[in-house]
């Protein structure tokens, strides 16, 4: 086994929801795992840790970290550390930046125009036709979707993406190997994503489960991954208004659909609105206006009807 990456996996699994914490750690190491993992407990007393982190980093048994290499290998998942060349540049120096991505798939996928679909898991028959109509459009012109991996919204964008032959990314807010949503897994969603081209993504090793701190991390790489985020329904406590609030923080264009002022499943979206979002007036220009944005990076192709 690779002797550097198990010392990288060793950390990771010390500190498997704080990157943030890590990173601080690191940086007193020139951010290298191994000089960590062989840090004596002067030098790590030296640093101020807590009696609780100096515990963690004392213990260098690699037995889980061994066990996560191993279930990568078999899956066929690749480890990305944030300095490798592969590692997706656009998330360096993000706030809450994810020291260790696991990736099965096309990596190849990120390098192309993304946009992120957003909304509610209890999404009304309004949103379902807006979530459908608009991945659509935006697969038949070429674009790639990004989107969380959670019933609703999700789901609308990653099944259209897989039903229309389009490579989708995928970013999961638990382990690899958990079935969720229940039954994304067994009903062979995963395998339908890679087969299709595209890419699933998380910073949870095996076994995390979906925490509601993990989804707010989550929602942030949605957002830094894509050029542009369009939220297709929302009240103010809906997860695509967390991704929304790192779009408007990341600098990325933001779409919303808006609603009625009565309709509170739309409360959060005029907000957004007000706040400065795009309102979405009509589902065919905006396909379009992002199209002519970006159409140097897409395929050469005239849009299809779908």
């Amino acid at each position: 086994m690779d002797e550097k990456l198990l010392h990288r996996l060793w950390c990771k699994l010390l500190f498997p929801d704080n990157s943030e914490r890590l990173l601080q750690i690191l940086s007193a190491f020139d951010y290298d795992a191994t000089k960590l993992y062989r840090a004596n407990t002067e030098e790590l007393r030296a640093l101020g840790l807590s009696f609780t982190e100096r515990a963690k980093l004392s213990d260098k048994r690699l037995k889980k970290a061994k066990a996560e290499y191993q279930n990568c290998i078999n899956n066929k998942i690749r480890i990305l550390w944030f300095s490798d060349p592969d590692f997706p540049g656009c998330m360096r120096g993000m706030s809450n930046m994810p020291v260790m991505l696991f990736a099965r798939g096309n990596l190849a996928v990120l390098q192309k125009p993304l946009i992120c679909v957003v909304g509610p898991r209890r999404v009304s028959n309004i949103g379902q036709a807006s979530t459908d109509s608009i991945t659509k459009k935006l697969i038949s012109y070429g674009f790639s979707i990004v989107t969380g991996s959670a019933e609703g919204v999700d789901s609308i964008a990653l099944a259209n993406s897989v039903c229309l032959n389009m490579p989708v990314v995928s970013v999961l807010a638990c382990g690899m190997n958990i079935d969720y949503p229940r039954g994304f897994i067994r009903c062979g969603m995963h395998k339908n994503i890679i087969t299709g081209g595209g890419l699933i993504l998380t910073e949870y090793p095996f076994g995390s489960q979906p925490l509601a701190d993990h989804f707010r991390i989550r929602n942030g790489l949605l957002s830094i991954l894509s050029q542009a985020v369009i939220v297709t329904e929302g009240n103010t406590r809906s997860g695509g208004m967390i991704t929304a609030g790192f779009a408007m923080q990341q600098g990325r264009d933001l779409f919303v659909f808006p609603g009625y002022a009565s309709d509170p499943n739309y409360e959060g979206c005029n907000r957004l609105i007000f706040d400065g979002a795009t309102p979405v007036t009509n589902i065919d220009t905006l396909a379009y206006d992002l199209y002519t944005q970006y159409q140097d990076y897409l395929p050469k192709q005239k849009e299809t009807t779908v």
